[in-house]
């Protein structure tokens, strides 16, 4: 049995969710909370996720990792703070409704790491900061006109993560949306924040009305926590792309459908 504990907000609506297998979540209640501030879900299993709806924000917090999310559309934390015990200084998530060009600079820093890193994310080695900084300030573009929705990571050095999710889709696919650029800087990896990221993008999915999202990837590594996060593999295309450094590499497509 395992006990969670977590402060809200005086005078919220408050939807409690628990995943009853990995990272689906299923209803149990819906509660009032007015003069007291905690709840406590207890579930049994190894993972165990509660899904706060508060206010129209969603939290997210997960008893592993002790990641948490809210829609920063209204006044509030950021869309995810990490509060694991075992990191001193966690990094916070947030989705970006404009970009700054310090933070398409920043963008691009990770951008670049991840490049250089071997990651294939349709960039060739070498990339220039012109190169990056012009598909960032194209991201920014489509994030203005509320097309893309990006979620960043920042540590105390700044910006070190990010996802995307691409909500402009045909006519025919208004429930989708395309998972994409999911990127962490070398420096603040084996911290849990490829997860967190994931867990934001799917939370901003619902906000946005999606109900089916769509990915693909090079790296065994990020196929391994997709599947674990309860990703379902499709298939693999090989010698889909070429790596930085010019090898030809299979790419493995997965999709993720997200209850209402």
């Amino acid at each position: 049995m395992l006990s969670v504990m977590e402060s809200l907000p005086r005078s919220c609506s408050c939807k409690i969710a628990t995943v009853v297998k990995p990272f689906v979540f299923e209803p149990i209640c819906t509660t009032e909370y007015n003069d007291t501030h905690h709840a406590r879900v207890e579930a049994c299993g190894n993972i165990s996720l509660i899904l706060w709806l508060i206010d129209g924000r969603i939290w997210l917090y997960s008893a592993i990792f002790g990641y948490m999310a809210s829609d920063p559309d209204s006044a509030g934390p950021p869309l995810a703070s990490a509060a694991s015990a075992t990191d001193p200084n966690p990094p916070t998530l947030r989705r970006l409704h404009t970009v700054s060009a310090s933070q398409i600079e920043a963008l691009a820093d990770v951008l670049i790491d991840c490049v250089e890193g071997g990651a294939s994310v349709s960039f060739m080695l070498p990339l220039s900061r012109e190169t990056a900084t012009s598909f960032w300030q194209h991201v920014a573009t489509d994030v203005a006109n509320g097309d893309r929705a990006l979620i960043v990571a920042e540590d105390a050095r700044g910006i070190c993560g990010t996802v995307q999710l691409i909500l402009d889709q045909p006519e025919n696919q208004p429930h989708r949306a395309d998972l994409s650029k999911m990127l962490v800087h070398r420096r603040a990896r084996r911290r849990g924040l490829g997860e967190a990221l994931m867990q934001a993008a799917e939370a901003t999915a619902r906000e946005c009305g999606k109900t089916l999202l769509v990915l693909d990837t090079a790296n065994g590594t990020a196929e391994r926590l997709y599947e674990r996060l309860g990703w379902a593999r499709v298939g693999v295309v090989p010698n889909f792309a070429l790596l930085p450094d010019g090898a030809p590499c299979d790419t493995t497509f997965f999709y993720r459908e997200l209850s209402k």
